[in-house]
């Protein structure tokens, strides 16, 4: 709407503050079911922006398919500073566990945020 009102709950979303979601992109466990299930996850929990890293030029082929999927839809930033209260996980290790671990974690994290904007 052109009054600057969300036309499903008539909130003003101009009061809508950013919410930022930082993880590392330089896993081999983006797939099509995370590119279909995490990522609108995150979308309607709130999140506006994704902090990444490593920038696009040293991600491996499947990282960098998929930052075009997340680019889409999010305001993406690189190397950029956290802030002091900013919810972010670390992950290590490689396949399935890893997987599950990781989206199971920014799930956890994107609920977070969207707590925190109410």
């Amino acid at each position: 709407m052109l009054d600057g009102r969300d036309g499903r709950n008539g909130r003003d979303r101009r009061e809508v503050k950013e919410l930022r979601l930082g993880f590392s992109f330089n896993h081999e466990w983006w797939d099509n079911y995370v590119l279909a299930e995490l990522f609108p996850l995150l979308r309607a929990c709130g999140i506006t922006d994704i902090e990444i890293n490593p920038p696009p030029e040293h991600m491996s082929e499947a990282a960098a398919q998929a930052y075009q999927a997340l680019k889409a839809g999010f305001r993406c930033h690189f190397h950029a500073p956290y802030p002091v209260n900013f919810p972010v996980r670390d992950y290590n290790g490689s396949g399935k566990a890893a997987s599950e671990e990781i989206f199971r974690n920014l799930f956890d994290l994107a609920l977070e945020c969207a707590v925190r904007q109410g």
